[in-house]
C-alpha cells in the first residue's frame, strides 16, 4: 500500500518531543546495569555483548541484534549496529543505530561500580507505531521503566543526546505516517527529581507535490521529569524558533502536566501574503497579514482531546475550540470573534474583496471545522454600521447590515436596514430587506422607494436546493415605467449571475426573438401576484395596473413554459397608434382592429367622428394559457369610452402562426343613417368582427358576422380576469 506524508499533529509532536528526551535516559539506566555486570565478568567481550542484548530486550520487550559492544579503558562504551526489532514482520525495526557511546567515571571502578556520565545516539532512527488496537509500540516501554523504584542509575547521568536522527511517526490502521529528520536532542546537568536544561532541533520537509515545504524546528528550556511523576512533570522557559516558508516565528511558553498537559504559548509571527503559505492552506482569496502576537492556552481534557484558547494582537481576535486526535488525520471546532473594526482599513491587508470602496464599521463571529473531509464553516454572524460599497455596477451607501449563517440553517438570514442602492438609472432610498432562510424556503420582504416611488414585495424560493425548487413574488409600487424596470431587471440579473453563454434562439420578428430570450430559467415554477398604481410603457399607460402569473417548467425556452397569465387595469391609453404599429409587431397585432375601423373612417365608408391617434379604455383585462411554445388567448378585452373590443384564439410561438378571433363595437350610433348588417351588431351599434389567421408577420385577415360583438364583449367583462384580487388586498393592507 503506498503511503502518504503528512504534516504530523501538535499533540503528538509534543508526546514525541517528551518521550524522546526520556528515551536516552533510558538507554542511561539500561547501559549502567550492563557495565556493572561487565565488570563484574572480567569485562570479557563476548560476555559483555550477550549482556547488552539480554539487557536491551528486557527494556524493549522486543528482540535486540547488536554487531559488537566494547568497554574501552578511556571511559568509554561503544555499541555498534543497534538493532530494536518489531515482532510483527510486516514492520521495520523499531530503532536502528550506528553507533551508541556512553562515557563512565573511572573512580568508582575502584568498587567494581559503572557510573555512567553521559550518552550519545549516533544517527538512529526511531519508528513510533500506532497499533491497530490504539497504543503505540513505546507505551509498553514506558509503563515497563515506571514500575523500577525511584533509585536509580539515573542519578549519576549528567548528559544525554541524540545526534542527526530520523523520527518516523506511523499509524497502522491507515498507513499514515510522517517523517522527521535530523533530529537532535540534548539534556545537560540532569537529575531525574530537578530541573535540567534540554535543546531540541529538527527538520521540517514535505515531498507531497503541490505542497512542497522545508523547515527548521529550534526548541530549548528546562524540564523536570519530577522522579517519573507525570502528573507532576514540567518544562518551563521554552523557547522555540521555528522557519518555514522563508518566514519565521519566536515562541515562548511552559507545559505542565506530562499525563494531561497544560500549554501556555505567547508567539510572535511575521507579516505574510496567502500566496507564501499555498503549500500549507490556499485560500479562495488573496490577502496580507500584517505581525501579529498570538497568546495561546492548551489544556489536554482527555489523551485524545485538547480544549484551546488563544487572543492575536493587535487584531484583538479570540478564539475558543477543541482539537480531537481520534484519528490519524485530527480534527478540530473553533469559534472565533471577530471584533468591530473599520472596513476601510481591509484594503491595507491585500485581500482580494469583491467590493471596492469599502467603508463603515463591521464586527463578525465564525465557527468553523476541519479533519479528514475538508473545512467547513458551520456559523457566520457579521454586523455592519453605516456601510458603503461599490460591488459590479451596484453602489451601497451607509447602510446597515446584520446577517447570519448556519450549518442546520437556524435563524439564518440577511438584513438591510435604511439602505441607499444605486444600480444603473434605479435609486433605492430608505430600503429595508429582511431575510430568512431554511433547507426549504428562502424568503425575502423587501420595502422602500426605487427613483422616489414607493414600493414593497415579498419573494419567496421554496425547495432552494432542489430541481424542484420554486419562486413566488408578491410585490406593489406606486409607479413603475416599463423601461425603467426592464433595465432594472436586466442590471440585476448581470449583478447576481455569473457571465454564461446561453443559448440564443432566433426569430424573424423582433419581438417574437425578444421574448424567446427573454424566458428565465432554474425553477420548476414561478408564481407572480404584482399591482402599480400608475403603469407607463412607450406605446400606452394604465391606471391601477395588476398582473399575475402561474408558470411551471421554467427551462430558459418558451416552448416548455406551461400556465396561466392574467392583466387588469383601470384607465389605460395607446398612444399614437398608427406610429406605434409600425414600429413593433405586437402592437401591430393588438392595434389590428382598430386601424381597420380608421381606414373605413379614412375612406368614408365610416363617419364615426374621431380620428386614430390615441384611444383610451376604461378598463383591459385579459387570461391567457401558455402550453408548449402555445399561447392561447381565454379572455382578453378592451372596454373604452368610443369602443371595446374582445379577442380569443391562439398564438404558436413554435412556427410563428396566429388564429384569433377579434370582435369590437363603438359606443357611438351611425350619425350619417343605417349601417349595412354586416358592420353593426345586433343592437344597432357600428361593429366589426374578423379572424386573423397565418403568419403572425403577415396573417390572412377574413371578415365574420359582428352581431354578437356586444354581447360577447359584455360577458368577457363581467366574466374578469384570473387574479387573486384578496389576497393582494390583504397584503396591502386593505390600502389599495
Amino acid at each position: 500500500m503506498k503511503r502518504t506524508i503528512k504534516p504530523a499533529p501538535t499533540r503528538l509532536a509534543t508526546k514525541i518531543l517528551l518521550r524522546l528526551i526520556v528515551l536516552p535516559l533510558l538507554f542511561a539506566a539500561l547501559l549502567a546495569i550492563t557495565a556493572l555486570v561487565t565488570i563484574n565478568t572480567m569485562f570479557k567481550s563476548q560476555d559483555l555483548e550477550a549482556i547488552v542484548t539480554n539487557q536491551l530486550q528486557e527494556l524493549f520487550k522486543r528482540p535486540v541484534r547488536i554487531e559488537y559492544a566494547t568497554l574501552s579503558l578511556t571511559g568509554e562504551i561503544k555499541i555498534k549496529g543497534l538493532k530494536v526489532i518489531e515482532p510483527d514482520s510486516s514492520i521495520q525495526n523499531f530503532i536502528e543505530a550506528d553507533y551508541i557511546y556512553a562515557t563512565y567515571r573511572f573512580m568508582p571502578l575502584a568498587n567494581k561500580k559503572i557510573e555512567i556520565n553521559s550518552l550519545s545516539f549516533i544517527s538512529p532512527k526511531i519508528i513510533l507505531l500506532k497499533k491497530k488496537d490504539g497504543t503505540w509500540n513505546l507505551s509498553d516501554i514506558l509503563a515497563a521503566y515506571r514500575s523500577i523504584p525511584k533509585k536509580n542509575r539515573l542519578d549519576k547521568i549528567s548528559e544525554a543526546e541524540i545526534k542527526d536522527g530520523t523520527l518516523i511517526i506511523r499509524d497502522q490502521a491507515s498507513s499514515w505516517q510522517y517523517a522527521l529528520e535530523n533530529v537532535n536532542v540534548r539534556l545537560d546537568d540532569f537529575k531525574p527529581g530537578q530541573s535540567a536544561p534540554f535543546s531540541m532541533g529538527l527538520f521540517l520537509k514535505n515531498k507531497t507535490p503541490g505542497k512542497y515545504y522545508e523547515g527548521r524546528l529550534y526548541a530549548e528550556g528546562n524540564i523536570d521529569l519530577a522522579g517519573f511523576n507525570w502528573e507532576k512533570a514540567s518544562v518551563s522557559e521554552l523557547k522555540i524558533q521555528l522557519s518555514l516558508l522563508n518566514k519565521s516565528a519566536r515562541i515562548k511558553g511552559e507545559l505542565k502536566d506530562f499525563r494531561r498537559p497544560e500549554i501556555k504559548l505567547k508567539g510572535e509571527l511575521q507579516n505574510f501574503r496567502s500566496s507564501e503559505i499555498s503549500a500549507l492552506w490556499r485560500s479562495p482569496r488573496a490577502f496580507s497579514a500584517p505581525p501579529t502576537i498570538w497568546d495561546i492556552n492548551a489544556v489536554f481534557v482527555s489523551t485524545r482531546t485538547v480544549e484551546v484558547s488563544a487572543s492575536i494582537e493587535p487584531l484583538k481576535i479570540k478564539t475558543t475550540g477543541t482539537i480531537d486526535f481520534s484519528s490519524p488525520s485530527f480534527s478540530y471546532a473553533f469559534n472565533t470573534s471577530i471584533p468591530a473594526f473599520d472596513l476601510a482599513l481591509l484594503k491595507k491587508t491585500g485581500i482580494e474583496l469583491p467590493v471596492t470602496e469599502a467603508a463603515g464599521k463591521a464586527q463578525g463571529l465564525i465557527s468553523f471545522s476541519g479533519g479528514p473531509k475538508g473545512f467547513n464553516v458551520s456559523n457566520l454572524e457579521l454586523k455592519a454600521d453605516k456601510t458603503s460599497f461599490v460591488y459590479k455596477a451596484l453602489r451601497c451607501q451607509e447602510t446597515d447590515f446584520a446577517s447570519r449563517f448556519s450549518e442546520n440553517f437556524k435563524d439564518n438570514h440577511i438584513d438591510l436596514r435604511n439602505g441607499v442602492f444605486t444600480l444603473g438609472k434605479a435609486r433605492l432610498t430608505w430600503f429595508d430587506l429582511i431575510t430568512g432562510f431554511s433547507k426549504d424556503l428562502f424568503g425575502i420582504s423587501y420595502s422602500g422607494k426605487i427613483n422616489g416611488q414607493p414600493l414593497r414585495g415579498r419573494v419567496d424560493i421554496n425547495d432552494p436546493f432542489t430541481d424542484k425548487k420554486t419562486l413566488s413574488v408578491i410585490g406593489y409600487s406606486s409607479a413603475l415605467t416599463y423601461k425603467d424596470a426592464w433595465d432594472f431587471i436586466i442590471d440585476l440579473k448581470n449583478l447576481l449571475h455569473r457571465a454564461e453563454k446561453k443559448i440564443q434562439y432566433e426569430s424573424e420578428i423582433a419581438w417574437i426573438r425578444k421574448l424567446k430570450n427573454s424566458v428565465p430559467s432554474g425553477f420548476s415554477s414561478f408564481k407572480l401576484l404584482y399591482k402599480t398604481d400608475f403603469f407607463k410603457h412607450d406605446y400606452f399607460d394604465a391606471r391601477d395596473f395588476n398582473l399575475s402569473a402561474d408558470l411551471k417548467h421554467i427551462a430558459g425556452t418558451l416552448e416548455k413554459l406551461q400556465g396561466t397569465v392574467s392583466i387588469k387595469t383601470s384607465s389605460c391609453t395607446f398612444h399614437d397608434i398608427q406610429k406605434t404599429s409600425e414600429q413593433d409587431r405586437i402592437y401591430y397585432i393588438v392595434s389590428m382592429p382598430l386601424r381597420l375601423i380608421y381606414n373605413m373612417n379614412r375612406m368614408g365608408a365610416l363617419k364615426f367622428g374621431y380620428t386614430l391617434d390615441n384611444a383610451a379604455f376604461n378598463s383591459i383585462g385579459g387570461d391567457y394559457e401558455l402550453d408548449a411554445g402555445r399561447v392561447r388567448v381565454k379572455n382578453f378585452f378592451l372596454e373604452g369610452r368610443d369602443f371595446s373590443i374582445y379577442a380569443e384564439g391562439e398564438l404558436n410561438f413554435t412556427d410563428e402562426t396566429m388564429s384569433l378571433k377579434i370582435y369590437t363595437i363603438s359606443s357611438k350610433y351611425y350619425a350619417m343613417g343605417s349601417l349595412p348588417e354586416s358592420m353593426t351588431d345586433s343592437s344597432g351599434k357600428p361593429a366589426l368582427a374578423f379572424t386573423l389567421v397565418g403568419k403572425m408577420n403577415k396573417p390572412d385577415i377574413t371578415m365574420m358576422s359582428p352581431k354578437d360583438s356586444g354581447s360577447i364583449i359584455k360577458a368577457a367583462e363581467k366574466k374578469g380576469v384570473g387574479i387573486d384580487f384578496k389576497r393582494l388586498n390583504n397584503f396591502l393592507g386593505g390600502k389599495k
